[in-house]
């Protein structure tokens, strides 16, 4: 038996064809790998079902430990740990994201805010013409409506 019939085994095994997995399928779903300095490999399957990636992470390890003396040549091979069914979901933590949106949002918001002001450069009151200009004010020319809209003169 090679490795590559090794999806293959799994899938026929738990009858994955049912519930729409294909051996491309199950290869993204399967990630193996290995502790450092170590002879143990670690299995692991994530699908949107708890129960089922869990099924998948044990059927894979009960057949790789029956194949793996044709593939390694390895006699003795000892199953540390079964796949458990996850309580909670492993990702994506949805108060976590939130927060964190809700943070950056109201930073950035900021930010523009701060940058709007500093590049404001008009002039709104007759005490920064003063103390931009140097000079006082003589007179004062108001806004005058016109049905409603303000005119403004010299545009």
């Amino acid at each position: 038996v090679q490795t590559c019939a090794l999806p293959i085994l799994v899938i026929r095994n738990l009858n994955l064809v049912e519930k729409g997995i294909t051996v491309t399928d199950y290869k993204e779903i399967i990630s193996v790998s290995s502790e450092a300095n170590t002879e143990i490999l670690d299995i692991t399957a994530k699908t949107q079902d708890p129960i089922l990636s869990a099924q998948i992470a044990n059927e894979t390890v009960k057949v790789f430990s029956n194949q793996v003396y044709n593939i390694m040549n390895i006699r003795n091979v000892t199953i540390l740990d079964k796949a458990k069914i996850p309580v909670k979901p492993s990702g994506p933590n949805m108060k976590r994201n939130l927060l964190l949106g809700f943070a950056v949002g109201v930073f950035l918001s900021f930010i523009l805010v701060c940058i709007k002001y500093l590049k404001d450069t008009k002039v709104r009151t007759e005490e920064e013409v003063k103390k931009i200009l140097g000079y006082s004010i003589i007179g004062n020319i108001p806004d005058i409506k016109q049905g409603g809209k303000k005119a403004y003169y010299g545009r």
